[in-house]
């Protein structure tokens, strides 16, 4: 017998002839133990993930704000007790100078191999035209309202609108991959837009992704009835991602050191 791709039954001799399966996408019971999955989204060289040309000449990829601010909600959810996991992929190995593939399949995989609470996405906005407009302001997407991704939803976009002061675009039902394919209630936060020079400036800020990550951990803690505290900037290089690749390497030597001992 498989249920949801996984063998429970692989007795040749006890076939089962009849089952039903109630399947729910929703497995948080008030439990201590909360477990939330984060995605920092897209890669360095994904095509068109970054602002239009600035005046220099450069651009500021997606991702760069992503993966701090993500590293961060990681810090901000794990000093409030909740057990926290950011989806494996490349970019967490090769940035600045990523050239993989940016398979969000790979991560939404990922997630559904675990079992967690919650799938929260971090991306950053664009505007359809895709040239520097006055589009500003955030908004989070989920598959459907009437459930717990869109309570998750409401309370991190009013908190994140507490931290950061950005324009509130409310909470929006979306026919997007990651909030589609997931097994549990998930959320995809678009904080602010790679397309209005103003949230691009704030792409690199460490104190802009800072307040991004506190509020939406201010929020998911809201939903989870935890009381939070916020740890205060420790790293004013959050825009470095040498620190961050040196972050996961230290968490990756602690789960090495784990599996040895289990």
């Amino acid at each position: 017998l498989y249920i949801n791709g996984n063998m429970v039954n692989d007795n040749e001799d006890r076939r089962v002839a009849n089952a039903i399966v109630f399947y729910s996408k929703w497995k948080y019971e008030g439990s201590e133990e909360v477990k939330v999955i984060i995605n920092p989204a897209h890669l360095m060289a994904t095509p068109g993930k970054c602002t239009p040309i600035m005046e220099d000449g450069s651009v500021i990829h997606e991702c760069e704000q992503n993966f701090p601010v993500a590293i961060e909600l990681a810090r901000q959810l794990k000093n409030n007790k909740i057990d926290v996991e950011l989806t494996e992929c490349d970019m967490y190995k090769e940035l600045p100078n990523n050239s993989a593939t940016d398979d969000m399949y790979n991560r939404i995989n990922f997630a559904n191999e675990r079992s967690s609470d919650l799938y929260v996405s971090i991306h950053k906005n664009a505007d359809t035209v895709y040239d520097w407009t006055n589009t500003t302001g955030t908004d989070i997407h989920i598959c459907a309202k009437g459930g717990n991704a869109e309570k998750v939803a409401n309370k991190v976009l009013e908190r994140v609108i507490q931290y950061t002061g950005d324009k509130n675009r409310g909470v929006k039902v979306s026919n997007l991959a990651e909030v589609r394919d997931t097994i549990v209630p998930a959320i995809l936060c678009e904080l602010g837009f790679m397309t209005n020079k103003a949230d691009a400036e704030d792409m690199l800020s460490a104190t802009a992704q800072y307040n991004y990550a506190c509020g939406v951990a201010h929020g998911i803690c809201d939903f989870f009835g935890i009381t939070y505290d916020k740890l205060p900037m420790v790293d004013s290089k959050c825009n470095d991602n040498t620190r961050a690749i040196e972050l996961i390497n230290n968490i990756r030597a602690e789960l090495t050191e784990l599996e040895t001992l289990i």
